[in-house]
């Protein structure tokens, strides 16, 4: 099967499974808004935001760093899979642990803490099951993921909201939770050892080599992980549950529609780490046409939230969720420096320069941090929002300069400031028309006046489509096998 196949395969394969697997999960959420309130709201989205960092310390930098060596030499699976899961099983073991213990030394109150406890039940499965799905990543079989993630997900949601209709708390979600990860564990590794029947034997210098390599994937990802997470943290600390509550509730429709940058990325990651070793120039082609599709897309997609917001919040949560609107406003054009960042970070792994992208993720941390401890006080839920939206173009800043200077020569021009002079028009002719036509018509004109614009400005030109073009060429060639010694 040649790389392009394997990308639209991976790519799909992948879309089914999260989109469905945050649909579902997206349900769960309006059900804990609607059925108990925005306090409650608030302790859910702070106990996952527990989750989120510490699974990331625990994982150990494993999902980067066993997509890339299982795909470039798949017979590296089951050493990856015994010793990775020993590394991985000590240190969530010990994140468990320390997690209510940090809730309680931020001060939180004891049914915060009780809840981040049982969250921490979740740590261990959740983070464990990354091993074999990260294999199963690196041979390129994302359909395994679809189904066992859609299967698990569906069984876990189903029951949750059984039990909230049934007048039970957010504590019957979270145990509801610990066996459905629990269960997605079990299943990825089914698979994966009955594909390889891997050694159990404990590699001694292989552990200590995967810990040292490990290291700047660990590093990276901790310091991304909270610089996405803090500011729940910061928000619970400074102001009140109902405050983390409207803030989440506006960021996870936006997590929703994120989703298929990651999963693009997640797809097209082998094959970047693959052609930058045997075939640069392919590599830079795939790079570029990848930015230039990202950089004419989600600006649009940024603008459709941006209008329909305010009636996206009325009917999924209810006039009690108003103060919602305005951060989703705000959280939808962080989509665009996030998407464009998150290729260019993939680029940086698959040319191995993660440790510029550790420093990249440090100082992400560093902005975000200080910016929510000043305009959190103030604003509350709108000013983590706009922190969001800075620090994303701070990350896109700093992952630029890097490619551009040191991998693949771009032009900003055609890739960014053609494009948002196009959505600036677009937005205002929006704008300007006549509020009594309907939305519809609106949105129709503002759009195909954005199309008019990059045609006539250049930046949608033959230039781009052969580029394109030459991008689908490059996926069409070569292929590499997929070991099977079942």
């Amino acid at each position: 099967m040649g790389i392009l196949a394997r990308v639209v395969r991976n790519f799909l394969a992948l879309t089914t499974s999260l989109v469905l697997e945050r649909a579902i999960s997206f349900v769960l959420f309006l059900f804990i808004a609607r059925q108990l309130d925005a306090d409650v709201l608030g302790e859910y989205a702070l106990a996952f935001s527990f989750l989120a960092i510490f699974e990331t310390l625990s994982v150990f930098g494993q999902n980067l760093l066993i997509v890339r060596e299982v795909a470039r030499d798949r017979y590296n699976a089951g050493q990856y899979l015994i010793q990775s899961s020993i590394l991985v099983l000590m240190s969530s073991a010990i994140w468990a642990v320390t997690m209510p213990q940090i809730a309680r030394g931020l001060g939180y109150p004891a049914q915060t803490v009780y809840y981040v406890g049982l969250m921490a039940l979740v740590l261990v499965p959740d983070s464990l099951a990354v091993v074999p799905e990260s294999v199963i990543q690196g041979w390129e079989r994302m359909e395994f993921i679809t189904a066992f993630r859609f299967l698990t997900h569906l069984v876990g949601t189903t029951l949750s909201v059984f039990l909230l209709l049934k007048g039970q708390g957010l504590a019957a979600v979270l145990y509801v939770l610990v066996g459905q990860r629990a269960i997605l564990a079990a299943l990825y590794s089914w698979l994966v050892w009955h594909r390889i029947h891997p050694s159990l034997r404990f590699d001694r210098v292989f552990f200590c080599s995967l810990v040292s390599l490990s290291l700047p994937f660990l590093g990276m990802n901790a310091l991304s992980a909270v610089y996405k997470n803090v500011d729940v943290w910061i928000l619970r600390g400074m102001t009140n549950a109902a405050e983390v509550g409207y803030y989440s509730a506006a960021d996870r429709p936006i997590q929703m529609v994120g989703l298929l940058m990651p999963i693009l990325m997640v797809a097209i990651y082998p094959s970047l780490a693959e052609t930058y070793r045997i075939a640069p120039d392919r590599f830079e082609r795939m790079l570029r046409a990848g930015l230039y599709g990202l950089a004419v897309t989600v600006p649009f997609i940024a603008m459709l939230f941006t209008v329909a917001a305010p009636s996206f919040v009325a009917f999924a949560y209810g006039e009690g969720y108003a103060a919602t609107t305005l951060p989703l406003q705000i959280l939808a054009w962080s989509l665009v420096p996030t998407s464009i960042a998150a290729l260019l970070f993939r680029a940086l792994l698959a040319s191995n320069n993660e440790r510029v992208s550790l420093r990249v993720a440090f100082v992400n941390m560093a902005v975000n941090v200080s910016l929510n401890l000043t305009l959190i006080p103030r604003w509350g839920a709108v000013g983590a929002s706009a922190v969001a939206l800075l620090t994303s173009l701070v990350g896109l800043a700093q992952n630029y300069w890097f490619v551009e200077r040191h991998l693949v020569r771009l032009k900003a021009g055609r890739l960014f400031v053609r494009p948002a002079l196009g959505m600036m028009l677009a937005g205002g002719l929006f704008l300007l028309l006549p509020g009594s036509w309907p939305l519809y018509v609106r949105g129709s004109v503002a759009t195909l006046s954005y199309l008019a614009f990059l045609v006539a400005s250049g930046a949608l030109s033959r230039r781009e489509v052969a580029l394109l073009q030459a991008a689908l060429r490059d996926l069409r060639h070569g292929a590499m096998p997929l070991p099977d010694r079942s």
